[in-house]
């Protein structure tokens, strides 16, 4: 998550406010003796074989589904293409303190840390100091269950931390857990926020599994995301999953 929060210099935090703000009884009763002899056999039921359980199709997808499911400026007219609008991007040298918390940053839009993605895409765009960022991954095995409890271990880890950038400008950073509607699976998001000359850079990250596939969404600007605008995007990213078999 490194592009919208910690790639952009404190000097162009402020140069982007600027530009944005121009069941049944029983019987005692005795049965009848029966003899041995005229006794009539009861006939042993022949055992009924148990069905065999349905087992629903796990949900995958395949590299071009991915790439089919991303959004576009087609979905939003506003926004154009911009890659420095990706979640992931290269280390340019920024620094951290505490040191780890950039390791959280880092990953933080990625639920299986543990596994290598067998189809992912990405996508950045923005529009008018909106800044909108899309990871579509499947995987081949079962995320943990405990990957929403995990998350929030993460951002607890690093509440509030100081970040330096390459230019010399410092700013101060916060993460924190941001209550949403329930998506898909099992959901969670984080907002993260970064301040420096009196101006902040806000990120809200929206995390979502279905099945073995996980949507990472980054909404960000000078201002939050309203709640009907970010659910619009994650219901809009969401609805482009093709159906599971």
């Amino acid at each position: 998550m490194r592009s919208l929060l910690v790639r952009v210099p404190a000097a162009a935090v402020v140069a982007l406010a600027l530009a944005v703000s121009g069941c049944g009884g029983s019987s005692d009763a005795a049965a009848p003796a029966t003899s041995a002899a005229t006794r009539t056999p009861t006939p042993t039921p022949s055992p009924t074989p148990s069905p065999t359980p349905s087992v629903a199709p796990v949900y995958t997808l395949t590299q071009a589904q991915v790439d089919a499911s991303v959004l576009t400026t087609a979905d939003f007219p506003a926004f154009v293409d911009d890659p420095d609008a990706l979640l992931d991007t290269p280390d340019d040298g920024t620094t951290y303190d505490p040191a780890a918390c950039g390791d959280v940053l880092d990953g933080l839009e990625v639920v299986a840390a543990d596994q290598t993605p067998s189809a992912v895409a990405h996508i950045g765009l923005s529009s008018d100091g909106a800044i909108l960022g899309q990871d579509v991954s499947s995987y081949a095995a079962p995320f943990a269950e405990s990957w929403v409890e995990d998350v929030a271990a993460r951002i607890a880890s690093c509440p509030t931390f100081a970040v330096g950038f390459p230019d010399g400008s410092q700013a101060t950073a916060t993460l924190s857990a941001l209550e949403i509607p329930a998506y898909g699976d099992r959901s969670t998001a984080v907002r993260a926020v970064i301040a420096a000359d009196g101006f902040e850079l806000i990120q809200d990250l929206v995390l979502v599994t279905i099945g073995q596939v996980q949507v990472a969404l980054g909404v960000g600007g000078i201002e939050a995301a309203d709640p009907a605008t970010l659910d619009q995007i994650v219901t809009t990213a969401l609805a482009k999953l093709p159906p599971a078999a």
